[in-house]
């Protein structure tokens, strides 16, 4: 005991300064955090994946099995310009909206839960990419949080709880993982899984089943812990702005000189269809029930490298043919735009920008009829057309209940469904989570 007095008497200012240190730096970390938190970031800051200018990591950690998932306990404000699409609308109208990501101790954007489920509790959790997470609408607005008042309301019965996984540029090989290695402990009564927008990706040349070698390493967990550490992240941003002064700065994807054609996709049809599969299996084997949801692109929006299109098949004067018809349309000579791209249509009878361009001239000509048909026929072309059929095809085949609203998203409608091209606004939300009530309570 003397001899522990004796060494505290001789070492507490060494303590006393240690201490002092460490209370500097937690001090220091929690004024970063409230620094860089009380500012407002686009989607497109925080979604650039470690590139010198990103703030990616103010709001996405690695993570050895999923890649990056939310960092824990953050609330940051995001705010975006977009393009709003509509049929009564000529062209696309700027718009500006903002919404704040609130993250629960496991990384995702709600509350707090228990992987311990409740007694007399129907669990439901939600699977996702951005569109359920959901981008562009508060959290009281989701359809996963709509779903739970709904099927709430009445008192009876069990009482439901809808728990939303959506994470921001999340695969269906993500989600697969997700069920296997967390889900599945947590006493699921049902899952429901929207995935394809990200799985058709192929800015990084590799599919996310290879991917996934390269960040199985004890490494990545640690740097998932130490990027928790705003000190870590003011160090390693300066960092790369003094490598980017130095040595140029990274492209924000990879520049490939190959065609689309040529490229990996992040997960292929063959792994889209053994990514459902796997879950469906999955539900067989721990009890749960999986639940798809196919939520349509918005028909409006134009983004020709969503398209399949053979040049091949053209005619040598195909090319100059579309190119006279758009000098038309840029002096709004519409009814003659439209009898040409009608006969050129005619011809070739799949090729979407032409279909495109069409219903554009007949939205100039007030025929919204004409120009809806069109547009929802373009779509017929678009990537994730074929994902949709997947989705189809193994519900089907393993009697998975599917909730598609893809009829009732390319309706003729005066109101806007999305906040974007591709993101449902808090209508299509409603719309969603009233299906999903409708399904769940009444199922077929």
């Amino acid at each position: 005991m003397s001899r522990l007095r004796n060494y505290w008497r001789a070492r507490w200012k060494d303590w006393l300064l240690l201490l002092g240190v460490l209370l500097v730096f937690v001090a220091a970390d929690r004024l970063l955090k409230l620094y860089y938190y009380s500012k407002s970031y686009s989607h497109y800051e925080v979604g650039a994946v470690y590139w010198e200018d990103s703030k990616t990591a103010l709001m996405f950690a690695p993570d050895r099995y999923l890649f990056w998932r939310y960092k824990p306990h953050i609330a940051i404000k995001l705010s975006n310009d977009i393009e709003e699409y509509s049929l009564y609308r000529i062209g696309t109208k700027p718009v500006r909206h903002a919404i704040t990501v609130e993250t629960n101790s496991r990384g995702y954007r709600g509350p707090e839960f228990s992987c311990a489920k409740a007694e007399g509790t129907f669990r439901i959790f939600v699977l996702g990419d951005s569109r359920s997470m959901a981008e562009g609408v508060t959290n009281q607005q989701r359809y996963s949080e709509q779903l739970e008042r709904l099927l709430n309301a009445g008192g009876a019965g069990p009482r439901y709880e809808v728990i939303n996984m959506a994470v921001d540029g999340y695969s269906s090989y993500q989600g697969r993982v997700q069920v296997e290695r967390e889900l599945v402990h947590c006493e699921p009564d049902m899952i429901t899984v929207m995935f394809g927008i990200n799985d058709q990706d192929w800015d990084l040349d590799i599919r996310d089943e290879d991917r996934a070698a390269t960040f199985d390493s004890p490494l990545v967990s640690i740097s998932q812990w130490t990027n928790r550490s705003m000190l870590v992240y003011f160090v390693r941003f300066q960092l790369l702005q003094l490598k980017g002064l130095l040595f140029g700065k990274t492209e924000r994807t990879p520049t490939l000189a190959t065609s689309p054609e040529d490229r990996n996709r992040r997960v292929t049809l063959e792994d889209y269809e053994r990514n459902l599969s796997r879950i469906a299996e999955l539900g067989q084997q721990h009890g749960f029930t999986p639940l798809f949801l196919i939520v349509p692109n918005s028909p409006y929006s134009w983004y020709p490298e969503l398209y399949q299109q053979d040049p091949a098949v053209l005619p040598a004067d195909a090319e100059e043919r579309f190119a006279r018809i758009k000098s038309l349309l840029a002096r709004r000579s519409y009814v003659e735009a439209a009898q040409n791209l009608e006969a050129l249509l005619a011809e070739y009878p799949g090729l979407p920008s032409v279909r495109h361009s069409l219903a554009r001239c007949y939205q100039q000509l007030d025929r919204w009829e004409e120009a809806h048909r069109h547009f929802v026929m373009k779509n017929d072309q678009i990537v994730f057309f074929g994902y949709e059929a997947i989705v189809r095809k193994v519900a089907a085949e393993h009697a998975v209940p599917l909730v598609d609203r893809t009829a009732q998203f390319t309706e003729m409608r005066r109101e806007l469904m999305y906040v974007d091209d591709m993101h449902p606004n808090d209508l299509e939300h409603r719309i969603l989570a009233e299906a999903l009530h409708a399904r769940i309570v009444s199922p077929r």
